[in-house]
């Protein structure tokens, strides 16, 4: 049996240029072959409404939002065949993925397109050679990469520049048709300019320096202002006396918390070679900001990145500017000790003042009791000498029950003869009413049931939160995942310190429930 024309979906995915054509100009060609197809076979054109174009590597289903808004419409029934100019254009993923999209359209029952062949993966044969040809895609995808990425270390290795976008300070260009780079004479002046300060008599911080250049109105490449994180990544950047540095960072898959993650953890196999393009620092004015650096860093908040330590990750933010604030260790640097850790807003030119973990968390605890004190408050004045709930919810089962009765009853003296069609009528509709109004009656105490079990579940919970966060032994996850469990969000709040006013800055705390 044939799809119909109007419940039928193509899709469209490319993940890279082949050749001298874009992938724009790809997904056009491939559009083409569609399109002939759809003629052939509906005589017309597929609209552009049900037309899905995906520029995005082949490797997993979940980095793909278009292809995921696709498997959703094929869930709901709203898709009968998907067509594609060939199988691989839906998933080159593992394993994982192929069980899934085989298991999505057997199912379904929704029908797989293309120019060559229809498949039915309610079929067996048609199954297993939809497998079989999403398997292969993957080999071959691996196996593109593996050789791709040996040329690019080889590449990096001979002192080219392979990296996607260019680094402030220069310019792309091809020298024998090999990547390298060009100085930017307005953007090197910056980055001398950075070192300078950093290295000068003053020794400004990242962060004193972002400030300057913001107040000189310069511009770094992809923002509006100047961070200390972008002055501290120019600083360790080997790029600026003339290296090449390739495979710093490697991308690593992990299970954390039952889900498959990535991350780009620091790696010691990487590659430092020479370059070809022009150094903007000399080595001698690199190795001297860099030391110190060294005197100036302090150890990392997450040494374990498998490890939580920051109790409110994914709760709190900044009341001025909305971002999250930040878990801090501090270290002193004169003694060699370390300091308490804060929280800190990050945001560059963010007048809100940081406060220690220790006083957050004991402001949020006073904000817990609180309201643990007005929940206990509110369900004391709500308490009556007894609970009738279970009575009036027996009396109005027993009254729908023998209404119910009374209608069969009605029906019956209506063939009898007993009735008439009038009086039965009215009859009919004085009982629906009265039926109705029961059940109205019973929902009201179902929902006031409801109600008081989330409320004693929010208690038992909060009551936990409080419990945990007054308990040393207590991990910053365990109390994140409780706090998670009733806050959606913690709003902090502590103004800008003054010249005379510097240690009693109160520091406010705005809870939201979920």
């Amino acid at each position: 049996m044939s799809p119909s024309f109007t419940n039928t979906y193509c899709y469209l995915r490319k993940s890279r240029a082949d050749g001298e054509e874009t992938v724009e100009e790809v997904l056009s060609k491939h559009e083409r072959i569609i399109q002939e197809y759809a003629v052939r076979t509906w005589n017309a054109e597929l609209p552009q409404s049900r037309i899905l174009r995906e520029v995005q590597s082949g490797e997993t289903i979940s980095s793909r939002p278009v292809m995921r808004q696709l498997i959703e419409k094929i869930k709901e029934k709203e898709v009968e065949a998907v067509l594609v100019v060939d199988l691989q254009r839906l998933s080159r993923g593992d394993l994982l993925d192929v069980g899934t999209l085989s298991q999505l359209f057997e199912l379904t029952g929704c029908l797989i397109l293309t120019p060559q062949k229809s498949y039915c993966l309610k079929d067996e044969y048609d199954r297993r050679f939809f497998e079989m040809e999403l398997m292969h895609g993957n080999d071959y995808l691996e196996y593109t990469k593996k050789i791709m990425g040996r040329g690019r270390e080889q590449s990096a290795r001979e002192g080219n520049y392979i990296g996607s976008r260019r680094p402030f300070g220069y310019e792309r260009i091809f020298v024998n048709k090999r990547p390298t780079l060009a100085i930017v004479p307005e953007e090197a002046e910056i980055i001398r300019l950075i070192f300078e300060l950093y290295t000068g008599p003053d020794r400004l911080g990242p962060y004193l320096i972002a400030s300057r250049l913001n107040e000189m109105g310069l511009h770094p490449q992809r923002a509006d202002k100047w961070t200390q994180d972008a002055v501290r990544s120019i600083i360790i950047n080997p790029l600026y006396i003339g290296k090449i540095l390739w495979n710093r960072r490697k991308t690593e898959k992990e299970y954390r918390n039952g889900e498959i993650v990535t991350t780009r953890n620091l790696s010691e196999d990487f590659i430092l070679s020479d370059g070809k393009h022009e150094p903007i620092i000399s080595r001698e004015i690199w190795d001297r900001a860099n030391e110190i650096r060294k005197t100036r860093t302090h150890p990392p908040a997450r040494r374990d990145r498998a490890k939580l330590v920051n109790p409110l990750a994914g709760l709190m933010r900044c009341s001025v500017c909305g971002k999250a604030m930040s878990y801090k260790l501090c270290y002193d640097h004169k003694y060699k000790t370390p300091l308490p850790p804060i929280f800190i807003c990050t945001t560059m030119g963010c007048e809100t003042r940081g406060a220690t973990v220790s006083d957050t968390m004991s402001a949020l605890e006073a904000l817990l009791r609180k309201t643990a004190g007005e929940l206990e408050v509110e369900e004391a004045r709500q308490e009556t000498p007894f609970d009738p709930t279970e009575y009036s919810r027996q009396i109005y089962v027993n009254q729908i029950a023998e209404m119910e009765k009374q209608r069969e009853r009605l029906y019956d003296f209506l063939e009898r003869g007993v009735y008439d069609e009038e009086t039965f009528l009215k009859r009919n509709a004085s009982l629906r009413q009265k039926i109705e109004e029961a059940q109205a009656r019973l929902s009201e105490i179902h929902e006031k049931e409801k109600t008081a079990d989330e409320t004693a579940a929010f208690g038992s919970t909060l009551q936990r939160c409080i419990e945990s966060i007054n308990n040393p032994s207590s991990s910053a996850e365990s109390v994140n995942q409780l706090l998670k469990e009733i806050l959606s969000r913690i709003i902090y709040k502590r103004a800008k310190t003054t010249r005379f006013k510097k240690d009693n800055v109160p520091l406010e705390l705005e809870l939201i429930f979920k």
